[in-house]
C-alpha cells in the first residue's frame, strides 16, 4: 500500500489551484469531469504523489452534501492497493464498512471507500490502477 493522492473539496478550486501552481510552482494536469460524481477535479502531481482538487459541479454531486454538511477541506485520502476486491475483502473481515464498493472509474482503475465511521473519522479511498 502507498498514498496516492488527497483530495480537498472546495465550492470553487480557483483560489487553491492559484496558490499550488503560481506560489507553490507545482504543475496541474488536465481537468476531469466526473459526471457520474457530478464534480470537476484538478490534480497536482508531485514526486510520485498527487493533491486533487474537487469542486461540485452540480447540487447533485455528493461533493455539495460533504460541503453543506463539513465545509471545505480535506474530503478523502486515497491508497493505492494492488487488488481492491481483496483489500475489501480482507478488511471486512476485520470488522471495516466498505461504504462504495469496487467499481472501475472513469481511467480504468478501480476504487472503493472506507466508511470514515471505520477509520477514525476519515474517508479513505482505496485505489487499485489500471494495469
Amino acid at each position: 500500500m502507498k498514498l496516492n493522492h488527497i483530495s480537498i473539496a472546495y465550492r470553487d478550486i480557483g483560489k487553491m489551484a492559484y496558490f499550488l501552481e503560481n506560489v507553490l510552482g507545482m504543475k496541474p494536469e488536465e481537468p476531469i469531469i466526473d459526471k457520474d460524481q457530478n464534480i470537476n477535479t484538478l490534480a497536482f502531481k508531485s514526486d510520485g504523489s498527487e493533491i486533487h482538487l474537487i469542486e461540485p459541479i452540480s447540487e447533485n454531486s455528493p461533493i455539495t452534501k460533504f460541503l453543506n454538511k463539513r465545509g471545505e477541506g480535506l474530503h478523502h485520502i486515497a491508497i493505492e492497493v494492488e487488488d481492491v476486491e481483496k483489500t475489501v475483502e480482507e478488511l471486512r473481515e476485520k470488522g471495516v464498512d466498505i461504504v462504495r464498493e469496487p467499481k472501475v472509474e472513469y481511467d480504468g482503475s478501480k476504487i472503493a471507500f472506507i466508511n470514515p465511521k471505520s477509520a477514525c473519522g476519515v474517508l479513505i479511498e482505496l485505489i487499485e490502477k489500471k494495469k
